[in-house]
């Protein structure tokens, strides 16, 4: 295991041994933003407009598509559903 792996595993044992929350429940935050693929003026703005804006509507989870992994093989629907899609 690597020192980040085993430094996390640690520190989800220590806020649950020590102060009994689940650091890997979302809905402990009031919004989680995936940085990888932006920048950090496209982040100061996004955390901006949800300060700002007071709606409990606004998206929790900002998580950028190139992080996402398929869970279905696109293959198997038909270019016209995949069309209607994008």
């Amino acid at each position: 295991m690597c020192n980040i792996q085993a430094r996390r595993k640690s520190e989800i044992l220590r806020y649950r041994n020590q102060y009994n929350l689940d650091l890997e429940r979302l809905a402990n935050y009031d919004v989680v933003i995936d940085t990888g693929h932006t920048s950090i003026e496209d982040n100061a703005e996004l955390i901006k407009k949800i300060y700002e804006s007071n709606d409990a509507r606004f998206h929790k989870m900002w998580i950028s598509p190139l992080t996402l992994r398929p869970t279905e093989n696109i293959r198997e629907y038909s270019s016209s559903y995949v069309k209607d899609i994008k």
